[in-house]
């Protein structure tokens, strides 16, 4: 599907919304929503302007279809084990930086050891031109802009959300800032691309691939493990029956059950989070007094943002475990952004909250409901100090890939590019779903090897 289609099925489904207002009937996504947020999405369903917080589609095209594979055609597994092409910067002002970078085959995983029958389906470019001029977020310079970006991006989610749909791809690159001739600034969410439609309906749903940025994907996108995490509570009586028994525990099987990891509504507002994090850490400027510091500093950065979907233990504890987000905001938060620290890490409590009291059951709407408040209640406290305090601009962002492991080490405490992650293969191997980790050069670009 283009992004085009998706857009305009994400907006019929908002129509119908609409219209089902007007007839009086509460859509199913207010159950247990906040007043406010009710009050805001009512007002924007039935003026019918939620077309302001998406891109406005002018023109679209689609090119020739792919040839089809040849039926005497023989997969070769090591065909595409060359390193990537270098990266060439755009010439354009406003162009996202961020699908330039190509991925490295990563050590672990050996080329030759196992291969995939890969479905190599036919395919066609699709064109699209916008209306807006707008500023990616990892290029708006001002604190306070990329804030009120990020608060309408939150009310374009819960538009989604509402109409039934997940973005999956929540990054800094299609975040925008946009500013019209009249003086009308607001945010705007784009590339629709991996959008769909959220339809667990059984409550297993199918495997996702992993998709989106490796910087912001929730954490469990990355592992496709559950957060929640049932216990078991054994009599001591019983102990020594399970040491001399091969029986398992009480209600398990010799075959563990691996629920699926659905994506879901949560798991764009988790996005979020990761990217409020990494403006606050990594994009505004912390004047650290020594070398030593800003190396630890720049260590600690390049363990929880990886330019990798595998989730490394560091980040998968500053989201999980009870007080490690506020250690680390405590250590190494600005001193002008030190009233942000209770919101951001009250943020990160309820959203774990939200995995745990949701357990298995991604059908319960009002479980992803009740957490727009908070994301908004956080990004306001920013809006709040951003207005009663001259702060500093953030800074820009960086190529990852620059020319020299020694020019890399010498932007030590510097944000570096943020890479678009492809899609993991899939099970079905089908080839635009494939992704390839990559051994991060982040933190070679930090100065640690």
């Amino acid at each position: 599907m283009t992004e085009g289609y998706i857009q305009r099925e994400i907006f019929a489904d908002l129509e119908q919304i609409a219209n089902a207002l007007e007839a009086g009937e509460e859509p199913k996504g207010f159950a247990g929503m906040d007043h406010e947020s009710k009050q805001m999405l009512q007002k924007c369903l039935l003026a019918r302007h939620w077309h302001r917080y998406f891109l406005t589609l002018v023109h679209e095209c689609q090119g020739m279809t792919s040839k089809e594979v040849a039926e005497a055609a023989v997969s070769d597994s090591t065909f595409f084990g060359t390193p990537p092409a270098p990266v060439r910067p755009s010439s354009l002002r406003y162009a996202d930086l961020s699908r330039m970078s190509l991925s490295q085959p990563s050590d672990l995983l050996s080329h030759g050891k196992k291969s995939f029958n890969r479905r190599h389906c036919p395919k066609r470019q699709s064109r699209v031109v916008f209306k807006e001029v707008c500023v990616a977020l990892h290029d708006v310079s001002k604190f306070g802009d990329a804030m009120a970006a990020l608060l309408s991006c939150v009310f374009a989610l819960q538009l989604m959300f509402l109409a039934g749909w997940i973005h999956r791809d929540i990054s800094s690159g299609n975040l925008y800032w946009f500013e019209g001739n009249g003086g009308e600034v607001r945010g705007i969410l784009a590339d629709l691309e991996y959008a769909k439609r959220f339809r667990p309906s059984d409550g297993n749903g199918s495997l996702d691939p992993k998709t989106g940025t490796a910087f912001f994907m929730a954490v469990e996108i990355q592992k496709q493990i559950h957060i929640y995490t049932p216990t078991v509570s054994i009599d001591r009586k019983n102990l020594l029956g399970l040491f001399t028994s091969n029986d398992c525990l009480p209600g398990n099987t010799n075959t563990p059950i691996r629920r699926p990891v659905v994506h879901n509504f949560e798991h764009d507002m988790e996005s979020i989070f990761w990217l409020l994090l990494w403006t606050l850490l990594v994009r505004f400027p912390c004047n650290l007094d020594s070398n030593e510091e800003r190396s630890t500093f720049a260590g600690v950065l390049s363990e929880i943002f990886q330019d990798t979907s595998i989730c490394s233990s560091t980040r998968e504890g500053v989201f999980r475990e009870a007080g490690t987000l506020n250690n680390l905001l405590t250590r190494f938060l600005a001193p002008e952004l030190k009233p942000l620290q209770a919101s951001l890490d009250g943020l990160r409590n309820v959203l774990v909250a939200g995995y745990m009291n949701r357990k298995y059951d991604s059908n319960d709407l009002s479980s992803y409901s009740t957490l727009y408040e908070f994301l908004r209640m956080t990004l306001n406290a920013c809006q709040c100090l951003a207005q009663g305090n001259s702060l500093s601009d953030l800074l820009p962002c960086r190529s990852l890939y620059l020319n020299s492991d020694a020019a890399q080490v010498a932007i030590v405490n510097l944000p570096l590019q943020v890479n678009k992650r492809r899609r993991n293969l899939s099970n079905a191997g089908n080839d635009d779903d494939e992704y390839r980790p990559v051994s991060s050069k982040m933190a070679r670009g930090l100065g640690h090897e």
